[in-house]
């Protein structure tokens, strides 16, 4: 058995160069270094190869050949060390190489079967659990490869093991690569690929069929920065059900320079999703799965476009620029991450641990808004109400629920200084699936407060235009609560000066819980009409309903006047009420209310209505005249103070009935009957006015009747025509 011993080290091409030739060594001793050309026509000896061929060392043993790379220059492959081990100068020949390419671990080995003119090749090498073979003919006269590339990785994300093959052509100035086929569990690819570096470096590559009908295309020149690649899908649904339609497009170039150091650096990459456009830069480095680090910002001109995309608002007509930083560290499984969004004086940032191999996340998010009407308003978020925000959060996601933990969190909408501390779990489900980020203000609605503080006639008059005549009935539309079984919320609000028009709602106190099914708003603590509202309400996902609060000096007035637009009554309202119903629409529930309402209207007033001039213009009643224009001295303006109005109601199948509701008047007393029917949204309720200084005059009859959303009041003459 005959042996060699050299270190062969590929340097870049010379077009024309002859290469060096290290003659056979019988010797099983010492380097040598050669200085002897071979003669015309042998193997080493071919024009135009582009090899120089060094000896460094000389390790002769057992018919093994030693070769080492320390590797002191950067390049892609390291610390290179093989074996060459050959039964005679014809071969076969075999090769065992260990590696180090890109910061991992490789092996290689290789079989060829003798130096005759079409000689069977063999290459297996093996890199971070990935599988590449290649096994040809090699074509010593034409130096030729023809055979085929057969690769199979290890699992990746989402695509689990995914195999490759294709055709290969090689010879000593470029590289084919045919009838590439692609294996993954999103599906198969197919494509083509050729490398050149003789006289100059081009790649090219195309792939089509790729996961969510998308193609690559890369291209690269000799003197350039690094390969440009194209990467386009017409439907990115198809990876992720949850992404937008759209058609996608990325450009960008890849210097190659950084890929020595398994970094990739993005200078400018474009990125267009549907009607959206940005820019991408930055870079990324992946090692293993325990180290890979990235530094990406993401720039559009148009934020509201990305909002559009992700169906967030239908804004067309606000742009919103903004930057976006994304930095992360560390392993795949524990992923630092830094996010900062800003746009002008606008900041949100999140901070904490990825999962990237179990979808399981944790962040700490801040939030700092100050001009929330020109940045989350067109975004789709904050109702258009909102002016400023600010917060501090905790937050956990797994595929199978969302937890926010909230220690800070404001809004301010005109007047109104809200606080919001929580713990918010939703499992996510499809009953959860178009639940957005406006489910922490979950319960609350609200309102501009109205440019004028006028209480006058024309305004009240202005407020009851603005109701809705049609709204004569509820809806029978069912109502889906099955959400509530998924949505655990412990959520605790504290509002002040909320702007709500002429309710003058000042605070708002209330802790919610939705654990176990169901919604609980317990206790609640309201300061609303310049009085107080205390108690509970319970809703869960069965439709089940109940209630429980209490009134203290509320101002009658206000209440009028945001309930039904007018404000002919003035006084201080306390009460109770308890009530329960069951349904899954507004008409179910309120079919089925029953309980009980106790209200006292104290030291009020009735204006518009004068019982103390009607009660004088009987005294001085003497003939019919008299008696026809009773009725307009009454109602020509002034006012009736009263002691107490109110009393008991009895509710029963959504149908309140009065029971001893009374007006206790310095000149008159009454007393109230009929019925307000809910589910029929009427009310029919009639009182019967009696002169306290005439107690044999008949009295005044008051009809209240009407769609509960238009009330009207009647006077009713007929006990006085009998």
């Amino acid at each position: 058995m005959s042996s060699i011993g050299t270190t062969i080290k590929q340097k870049s091409p010379v077009k024309g160069d002859r290469p060096i030739y290290c003659p056979n060594q019988k010797s099983s001793g010492a380097s040598k270094t050669p200085t002897a050309s071979p003669e015309e026509g042998s193997p080493a000896a071919t024009e135009g190869s582009g090899f120089d061929i060094q000896v460094d060392e000389l390790s002769i043993r057992d018919g093994q050949i030693s070769y080492r790379d320390s590797g002191e220059e950067p390049q892609l492959f390291k610390n290179l060390n093989a074996t060459i081990t050959l039964d005679s100068l014809q071969g076969p020949f075999t090769i065992d190489a260990s590696l180090n390419a890109l910061g991992s671990p490789g092996k290689i080995k290789a079989s060829v079967d003798s130096l005759d003119e079409d000689t069977p090749v063999h290459v297996d090498l093996t890199w971070q659990g990935h599988m590449f073979k290649a096994q040809g003919n090699w074509n010593h006269e034409a130096l030729r490869f023809k055979g085929n590339l057969n690769v199979t990785t290890a699992p990746l994300p989402s695509l689990n093991v995914v195999t490759a093959k294709a055709d290969l052509t090689a010879n000593l100035k470029e590289a084919k690569l045919s009838k590439i086929a692609i294996s993954s569990a999103q599906g198969k690819a197919t494509g083509s690929a050729n490398v050149r570096w003789e006289p100059s470096l081009f790649v090219t590559a195309n792939l089509s069929g790729l996961p969510g009908q998308t193609s690559l295309k890369v291209t690269h020149k000799e003197n350039t920065k690094g390969p440009h690649i194209t990467l386009t899908s017409k439907s990115l649904k198809d990876l992720l059900p949850s992404l937008p339609t759209g058609s996608f497009k990325a450009d960008f170039t890849l210097p190659l320079s950084p890929l020595e150091k398994s970094k990739v650096n993005l200078q400018g990459a474009k990125i267009t999703w549907g009607q959206a456009h940005s820019t991408l830069k930055g870079s990324f480095s992946y090692k293993n799965s325990k180290d890979y680090r990235s530094n990406l910002t993401f720039d559009t001109s148009d934020l509201t476009a990305w909002a559009r995309l992700f169906d967030l608002t239908k804004e067309q007509k606000n742009s919103i620029p903004a930057s976006i930083s994304i930095d992360t560290s560390g392993p795949l499984n524990k992923l630092a991450t830094k996010l900062a969004l800003s746009s002008g004086n606008n900041s949100l940032t999140a901070n904490g641990t990825l999962n990237v191999t179990s979808e399981s996340h944790s962040f700490t998010i801040g939030a700092s808004i100050p001009d929330a009407q020109k940045f989350l308003s067109p975004l789709g978020i904050g109702g258009g109400v909102l002016d400023a925000l600010t917060l501090d959060a905790k937050a956990s996601l797994t595929p199978q629920q969302t937890k926010v933990s909230m220690s800070k969190a404001s809004f301010s909408t005109g007047r109104a200084d809200i606080q919001l501390t929580s713990d918010l779990t939703l499992k996510l489900s499809q009953t959860l699936k178009n639940i957005n980020g406006s489910v922490v203000i979950i319960g609350l609605t609200f309102k501009t407060p109205s440019s004028s503080n006028d209480t006058s006639k024309e305004a009240a008059s202005s407020k009851e235009n603005t109701i809705d005549k049609a709204a004569s009935s509820l809806s029978k539309d069912s109502m889906d609560l099955s959400a509530l079984k998924d949505l655990n919320v412990s959520l605790s609000i504290q509002a002040n000066q909320l702007p709500s028009n002429d309710l003058a709602l000042k605070s708002l106190s209330v802790q919610l819980d939705t654990r176990g099914g169901k919604v609980e708003l317990s206790p609640i603590q309201a300061s609303v009409a310049q009085g107080e509202i205390k108690g509970q309400v319970n809703l869960n996902s069965n439709g089940h309903f109940s209630s429980d609060l209490s009134l203290v000096g509320l101002q009658m007035k206000p209440l009028l006047l945001a309930f039904t637009g007018m404000d002919d009554v003035t006084g201080t309202l306390e009460g109770n009420l308890s009530l329960t119903a069951k349904g899954k629409s507004l008409f179910d529930l309120a079919s089925t209310l029953d309980g009980s309402l106790n209200l006292q209207v104290l030291e009020g007033t009735y204006h518009g209505f004068d019982l103390s001039a009607i009660s004088k213009q009987l005294k001085n009643l003497k003939n019919l005249t008299g008696f026809l224009g009773l009725f307009a001295v009454g109602t020509s303006g002034g006012e009736t103070p009263f002691k107490q109005l109110g009393g008991h109601f009895d509710i029963k199948g959504g149908v309140i009935t009065p029971n001893k509701v009374t007006l206790e008047a310095e000149v008159a007393s009454a007393e109230l009957t009929g019925q307000v029917n809910l589910p029929q949204w009427n009310a029919d309720l009639e009182t019967q006015l009696k002169l306290v200084e005439h107690p044999k005059f008949p009295g005044i009859g008051v009809d209240i009747k009407g769609p509960l959303s238009a009330i009207s009041f009647g006077v009713n003459t007929d006990a006085l025509e009998s």
